[in-house]
């Protein structure tokens, strides 16, 4: 009788996870990975199978970094496909491909800083919403050429998360990283228009191109129209096929890859071969055998769960492992409560976040010449109310500015004092220091909460 009613459960569990697969809606993933095995919104399945049709075995994609590939003497005359997110690439390896008569085409969000001074340009942030809103679109203008005459295509306004501008060499920070950027380069780039779009009421261009030696560098902002969604969306195959017209038939290389560094002197064998589909990977991309391997799990765990109850056994307690470091965060709070140093915390909490800022907006909130600029492009990147950015960041700046007044006001009588003529000048800033009011508890905390704030934003 247990028998019948064991097999009976094992049936109706198992129907019902076949017509929960049936009914169950999938879940689409808005991340941006550009695989050419991704049936994701944001892969690049579609793309590179049309890709390869099209130009009948004159087009690959390898899984090698972009600086390899161009240093690659086998690659040399062809065209080049950079498609990611963010980029990260030497310029000098662009140059010098071009030079020879290469391709480069870089359809990215955005770059690294150096490329982009270089290279003449830069990137504005304009959305920061991948998933598609209805109803919102962009009208783009694809301008004439020797080939075409100018012609409109309207895209979804997701597909485009930054504008090309011209790089504004008189506006640079004060305090360079490097020292070779406080000079312009030597040549100077004639950036040609290719296509624009209508943003506020103002044609901001999201395509650009110029030559340079034997070949040309092309600039794309929209890496997600070359997905699945964008192609597939708006029927946006013809806007492709005419931003790729410009091959001149040329052989075509895409890397897929940022993070696999190739010594361009030992070169791999498998370092040409495209990435390919792990049997997990497979499994789970057929719906029956992905229904076959979760029934097979599902029998497995309740095997194990009935044996489990036929053999029951005492279960020693097992003391949990101290959080060691817990204790350390607690022993590093005592110590700066002990010796009364909020200010010291405020200040490395405010470098820390300058630094994400740099790293990540590419503004210096340390720059008070242009705050504002910054405040806005903080509150573009991050979605925050600018209103919002500007009181935080105000607030923050009062604080250690008033701070500062005190110390100085404090060193100066110091200076002025009999007893500390035989002091020199560190000795004074030290004790400035210690007589300086500390902030209290309430408005540490409060300061901390407006960094945190922002840093979780970005």
């Amino acid at each position: 009788m247990k028998t019948k009613h064991f097999i009976l459960i094992i049936a109706v569990l198992a129907v019902g996870i076949i017509l929960l697969f049936f009914f169950h809606k999938h879940k689409f993933s808005w991340y941006p990975s550009f695989k050419t095995n991704d049936t994701e919104p944001y892969g690049c399945m579609i793309f590179d199978s049309i890709m390869s049709s099209s130009m009948k075995g004159n087009y690959q994609v390898l899984n090698i970094n972009p600086d390899s590939i161009l240093c690659m003497k086998e690659h040399q005359g062809k065209t080049v496909l950079c498609l990611f997110e963010y980029l990260e690439i030497d310029p000098q390896n662009i140059l010098n491909y071009t030079k020879k008569g290469g391709h480069v085409i870089l359809a990215c969000d955005y770059c690294n800083y150096i490329t982009s001074r270089e290279l003449g340009y830069d990137y504005y942030f304009m959305n920061v919403n991948r998933e598609p809103v209805e109803g919102k679109f962009v009208d783009l203008t694809y301008l004439k050429d020797k080939k075409y005459n100018s012609k409109k295509y309207t895209v979804s306004e997701c597909l485009i998360q930054t504008v090309i501008n011209q790089y504004d060499y008189d506006d640079e920070f004060e305090d360079n990283i490097y020292e070779e950027e406080t000079k312009k380069p030597d040549h100077h780039f004639k950036w040609k228009d290719v296509i624009t779009a209508l943003i506020d009421g103002k044609q901001m261009s999201v395509m650009k191109t110029t030559n340079y030696g034997k070949g040309k560098i092309t600039l794309l902002s929209m890496p997600l129209l070359l997905t699945n969604y964008g192609i597939l969306e708006n029927n946006n195959s013809a806007l492709i096929m005419r931003i790729f017209s410009q091959n001149k038939n040329m052989k075509m290389v895409r890397t897929s890859s940022l993070n696999k560094m190739v010594n361009k002197n030992n070169f791999r064998k498998n370092d040409f071969e495209q990435e390919n589909t792990s049997l997990l990977e497979y499994i789970l991309s057929e719906t029956a055998l992905k229904t076959a391997l979760y029934l097979a799990l599902l029998g497995i765990a309740l095997f194990f769960f009935f044996g489990i109850r036929r053999k029951q056994r005492i279960i020693p307690v097992i003391k949990p492992k101290q959080n060691g470091q817990l204790e350390f965060i607690k022993q590093i709070g005592g110590l700066y409560k002990r010796r009364n140093a909020s200010d010291s915390i405020i200040m490395k909490k405010y470098t820390m976040m300058a630094d994400k800022i740099m790293r990540k907006v590419h503004v210096d909130i340390k720059d008070q010449d242009n705050i504002n600029d910054s405040i806005m492009a903080i509150s573009n990147y991050t979605g925050l109310q600018k209103e919002s950015v500007q009181k935080m960041i105000y607030y923050i700046d009062a604080h250690l500015n008033y701070k500062k007044k005190e110390e100085e006001k404090i060193f100066e009588r110091l200076i002025n004092e009999k007893k500390n003529e035989g002091k020199n000048e560190e000795q004074l800033r030290q004790i400035a220091k210690k007589q300086t009011t500390t902030t209290n508890n309430y408005e540490m905390m409060k300061i901390i909460n407006y960094m945190n704030i922002i840093e979780a934003k970005l």
